[in-house]
């Protein structure tokens, strides 16, 4: 688990910032990045929320399920979608990062 969970970082988490960050900055300004980030975060809490409230049978398998959702943000982003829905995506994916994460 945790050399799959280090090769993810390298290849996923660690591209993904720096370009999401580039190409919502280019397109709508650093104004909504900071939105971005904040639904992000506020997803975060969220997914901390309800995994602390489920009891699900297999654990690991619940949360590598909803760490899935994290793709709807870069996703989002890469669509060209506007930041309404670029902070849907950012809250989706903070949801089943905090999941994960509880799991």
């Amino acid at each position: 688990m945790i050399a799959i969970w280090g090769l993810y970082m390298i290849a996923v988490s660690g591209p993904t910032v720096p370009l999401v960050a580039t190409e919502v900055v280019q397109e709508h300004g650093p104004r909504a990045y900071g939105l971005v980030n904040s639904a992000l975060g506020a997803g975060t809490v969220i997914g901390g929320l309800l995994a602390l409230r489920l009891r699900p049978r297999r654990m690991l398998r619940a949360g590598a399920i909803a760490l899935v959702g994290f793709g709807a943000f870069p996703a989002s982003v890469g669509a060209g979608l506007g930041v309404p829905a670029m902070a849907a995506g950012a809250a989706v994916a903070g949801v089943g990062m905090a999941f994960w994460s509880v799991m």
